[in-house]
């Protein structure tokens, strides 16, 4: 591999006690293929329940649903946190993801009409599907 590889590495497992994920946290360029961050966050934690990580665009457009201008672009774990606080299951926290993200690329078509790769990958357990309303993050 040369300096213009891109490559994100996202190792999850699940066990009955624990969920861990490993995500790297180097971001490159889209377009050029040049490192623009060596120690980026591409995780979000959801409510102590669910380790969200990504691979693909860093900066995505402004959630639908977001008070803030649609011209400031989010780095995409921002876009992801923003997205996730709206959700009180994990059934809705992958609806949500599944919309937004469609919303977002469908934005950057033009920017890259060849298409490029976004991906979320989320692991995790719950029992009942609701989340606990004292629990860490998210």
């Amino acid at each position: 591999m040369g300096n213009n590889s891109c490559m994100t590495i996202i190792l999850s497992t699940i066990t009955r006690d624990y969920v861990v994920q490993v995500v790297d946290r180097r971001l490159t360029d889209t377009i050029t293929r040049e490192l623009c961050d060596d120690d980026a966050t591409k995780a979000v934690l959801f409510h102590g329940h669910i380790a969200w990580a990504y691979t693909g665009l860093s900066k995505l457009p402004q959630p639908h649903l977001s008070a803030e201008s649609p011209l400031n672009p989010l780095d995409t774990n921002l876009w992801l946190g923003e997205v996730l606080k709206r959700a009180t299951t994990a059934q809705e926290a992958i609806d949500f993801i599944q919309a937004e993200a469609a919303l977002a690329v469908a934005k950057q078509l033009h920017v890259y009409p060849s298409g490029f790769p976004l991906a979320f990958i989320g692991v995790g357990w719950m029992d009942d599907g609701r989340l606990d309303d004292d629990a860490d993050g998210g």
